[in-house]
Parts: structure tokens; sequence; C-alpha cells
């Protein structure tokens, strides 16, 4: 099975946007600031064309946060592929490091 991923496009932002809304409430807390995921750029993970992961991400100067990331379907390497297409895109703008937050209360709703 091979896991697919493509930037977040216009086609692809109803569907991503109502997925942060449902699993994320439509905003991430990191570091002292509120930040809304459906404005930032991503990457969604297709097998077989359907869609089985979402990740979005913020650069800010030369680092790059991992804001959110979601798998729906377990070890079949959906995370591995979003990690590492943000980390291309990371790498492709110049950032220096690549960081994200987590908490023991990253559960989806």
């Amino acid at each position: 099975m091979t896991v697919d991923v493509k930037p977040l496009g216009a086609a692809e932002r109803e569907w991503s946007n109502a997925f942060l809304l449902d699993s994320w409430g439509g905003v991430v807390a990191r570091r002292y600031e509120l930040v809304d995921p459906t404005e930032l750029p991503g990457f969604v993970a297709l097998v077989d064309d359907d869609r089985v992961g979402l990740a979005t991400y913020a650069v800010r100067g030369d680092e790059c946060e991992l804001v959110t990331i979601d798998s729906l379907r377990e070890g079949i390497g959906v995370g591995r592929a979003l990690l590492d297409a943000v980390r291309d895109a990371a790498v492709e703008t110049g950032c220096r490091r690549l960081w994200l937050v987590t908490t023991n209360d990253n559960v989806r709703r």
C-alpha cells in the first residue's frame, strides 16, 4: 500500500477545514498563542485517492513548526509520509529548525 502526499490546495480546503474543526476545534494552542490551522499551508495524505491524513505547518523566519498532524489509518506510514513532506518543505524554504509541541491531551475528539 502506497501513501501519496500532496500539498494542501484549494480542492482539499473544504475537507481539511471541516476536518480541522472537528478534530482540533478549529484552533491550536502553541506557546502562549492560539493558531488557526485552517489558514496554514499543509499536506494531505492519500491511499488509493482516499484521504488518510493531514498535516499543517507554519514557517516563521528560519524555523518551521509542525502545527497539526493526523493519521486516519494506523500502521501504513501515513504519519511518516506527512512528516517527511513537512520536513522537505521546511528545507526547501531555508528553515534551519523543524519543531512541534506535544502534550498528553492531544486526543482526537
